[in-house]
């Protein structure tokens, strides 16, 4: 795409359907992610980025000292790998 494409793009997505995006360093991604946890979600879902990056904000969420309130469903594919 075009930045003309992309600046076209971006004047058609309202912001509320980004406001609740985590966008910025891993450290204010994870603070995004553990805001989503308090908020009452049991998963959040990371995409958009390098599987690098996503290492970067879940390393930034671990440092965090806040953990979800309630406890969360297993990861049905953890440890589960072909």
């Amino acid at each position: 795409m075009t930045e003309a494409q992309l600046d076209e793009l971006a004047s058609a997505i309202p912001d509320s359907w980004v406001a609740d995006c985590a966008v910025g360093s891993p450290r204010s991604c994870a603070v995004v992610v553990a805001d989503q946890f308090d908020l009452g979600v049991d998963s959040v879902i990371l995409h958009g980025v390098a599987p690098t990056e996503i290492d970067d904000v879940v390393g930034a969420y671990r440092t965090l000292d806040r953990r979800p309130r309630h406890p969360l469903p297993t990861n049905p594919g953890r440890g589960h790998h072909s």
